[in-house]
């Protein structure tokens, strides 16, 4: 988990990364022209790539809190095993 959020930290400035993010499109749409597509066709599969993207950032998201879910569940279960189950068990008939 600790290599995801090294690999995912990217410094935040939204300035940059729309400038960045535009300049690539820019070339996107100029090679998906050359390839002989069509101007409403590249809008078309820039709009797609976008989505593509944001619901692969959001999968990875949904995996993430998945993982801590499971995390939290298992730690609980843990503790209740050894509360419970392993724990000394009194005997009321004694």
């Amino acid at each position: 988990m600790e290599q995801t959020r090294v690999q995912n930290h990217k410094p935040h400035h939204p300035v940059a990364e729309n400038v960045s993010r535009d300049e690539t499109e820019q070339r996107r749409a100029r090679r998906l022209s050359d390839l002989g597509i069509n101007p409403a066709g590249v809008l078309v599969i820039i709009k797609l790539h976008r989505q593509v993207m944001g619901l692969t950032a959001r999968v990875a998201q949904l995996e993430n809190a998945l993982q801590v879910q499971r995390s939290n569940t298992e730690a609980r279960l843990l503790q209740f095993r050894q509360k419970y189950l392993e724990g000394d068990w009194l005997d009321p008939y004694r």
